[in-house]
């Protein structure tokens, strides 16, 4: 009997270990940083802007599937320092710069008579809070 449940046990940490390492492959999750390169630039040819940041490409993707359900024009905030390929670094800037306020400088921005003719905005950005950092 003893035998069976340590079978059991067995199989099913190679199930979870096996999930851990493949879900997130599966669902796009990542722990490095994509490149620090902007969409094209916006026009103002759409009524709707989809304006987002994204470190791990995840809010990228939700944010091209918001701009081809909406027909929406895509702008990414990019930092003029980029958070880098670690997620550890990301991190901790990322909650230094919560915690003292600090808002960094954009490497392009959107001219104020492009922006005046945008009807609606969606706004994609990480989720901060103190104990759990978040770098999408």
């Amino acid at each position: 009997m003893k035998k069976k449940v340590w079978i059991i046990i067995g199989i099913v940490v190679v199930v979870v270990a096996a999930a851990a390492l493949i879900l997130p492959r599966l669902f796009g999750g990542s722990h490095r940083g994509i490149d620090n390169e902007p969409e094209a630039s916006v026009a103002g040819e759409s009524k709707i802007l989809v304006a987002y940041f994204s470190w791990s490409g995840n809010g990228q993707q939700m944010a091209r599937w918001i701009a081809e359900e909406t027909g929406g024009e895509l702008f990414r905030i990019v930092p003029e320092e980029s958070y880098g390929e670690d997620y550890g670094a990301c991190a901790d800037r990322a909650k230094n710069e919560l915690d003292n306020e600090i808002r960094p400088a954009l490497s392009s921005h959107i001219d104020a008579d492009v922006m005046a003719q945008y009807d609606t905005i969606y706004l994609g950005f990480p989720k901060m809070e103190y104990g759990l950092n978040m770098c999408i």
